[in-house]
C-alpha cells in the first residue's frame, strides 16, 4: 500500500432500491489525494450517493 493515508476502504458493498442494484463495489481503497468519479446512465441513481 502507498505511504499516503487511507481515507476509505470498502470490501463487498452493494446498494439496492427494491430489486434494482444501483451500486456494486467488490473492493475499493481511496487514498489521500485520489480523485474518484461516479459514472452511469441518466436516472440510475448516481445523485443518491454522497461521499
Amino acid at each position: 500500500m502507498s505511504e499516503r493515508n487511507v481515507l476509505v476502504s470498502i470490501c463487498g458493498l452493494a446498494y439496492f432500491i427494491g430489486e434494482r442494484r444501483l451500486l456494486d463495489i467488490p473492493e475499493l481503497t481511496v487514498l489521500a489525494g485520489d480523485h474518484i468519479g461516479i459514472v452511469g446512465e441518466n436516472g440510475c441513481g448516481m445523485s443518491l450517493i454522497h461521499i
